[in-house]
């Protein structure tokens, strides 16, 4: 089990990522989950919902979205953005150290058996559960994109990699480009689809544009420390931000 700081601290994160976001947030509990948006949406600027903190062993994400909320550019951002904040998915699996949650499930899968319908909620898992209850939200939020933030304990492909569901534009390779300046990236980095049940694919089927899962590998034998991992995952935050603006509103 690790020894995480979010195992001690989840309720003293959150309070502290509240405290740190722009004039004009407020926060929705969609179920245990809890999400950040602003109050109201400006119909001007394209919308985004960017989340971490999905697995307990995934640390330096969750981290690195405090960073991005602390840092000046963020003030820009969410003047041109409507950005939306998960940031820390599953309390229980940081509480807990632990890729599942209090369940024993995996916080962001759809169904344990991917061939199942997505739409049977016995399959979700207490975390999906919340934000399917609270679709409505979630799609309002993620109009223009949702951009998650994940680590590979595992190390299953052998460095740092890019899923994407699209391949109208060069995003996932500008962002492959970025975590190459800051560690070693798998033979094929740029993987052109989502995890198969996972909630961001279940996003993309339903028409959310710009889905992006980013991951960083934080297997303890590549010894990569933290902070890398946080700079990492705060710049392809960055060109993902700058990206969308630079789209517009669809």
């Amino acid at each position: 089990m690790i020894d995480s700081f979010l195992r001690h601290n989840q309720e003293k994160y959150l309070a502290e990522f509240t405290r740190r976001l722009p004039d004009g947030y407020t926060r929705t509990d969609a179920g245990e989950v809890a999400v950040f948006h602003p109050l109201a949406l400006n119909t001007n600027n394209p919308s985004i919902l960017v989340s971490a903190g999905w697995h307990g062993d995934e640390e330096g994400a969750t981290l690195a979205l405090m960073d991005f909320v602390s840092n000046e550019d963020s003030k820009f951002y969410a003047k041109n953005l409507n950005i939306s904040f998960i940031p820390l998915a599953s309390v229980s699996s940081n509480y807990m150290g632990t890729r599942g949650n209090e369940q024993g499930e995996d916080p962001n899968m759809v169904s344990t058996d991917h061939q199942h319908s997505l739409n049977n909620a016995d399959e979700l898992s207490t975390e999906i559960q919340g934000l399917m209850e609270n679709l409505d939200l979630v799609h309002r939020l993620a109009k223009n994109g949702y951009y998650t933030m994940h680590e590979d304990s595992k190390d299953r492909f052998g460095g740092s990699y890019i899923q994407y569901a699209d391949d109208t534009d060069e995003l996932p390779f500008m962002l492959t480009q970025e975590l190459e300046q800051w560690m070693d990236l798998c033979d094929s980095p740029v993987l052109p689809h989502l995890k198969k049940g996972s909630f961001e694919e279940l996003l993309h089927n339903q028409g959310i544009p710009q889905v992006i899962c980013v991951e960083t590998n934080s297997n303890i034998q590549q010894r990569i420390p933290e902070k890398v991992r946080r700079i990492a995952h705060m710049n392809c935050l960055r060109i993902y931000c700058e990206h969308i603006i630079a789209l517009g509103v669809e």
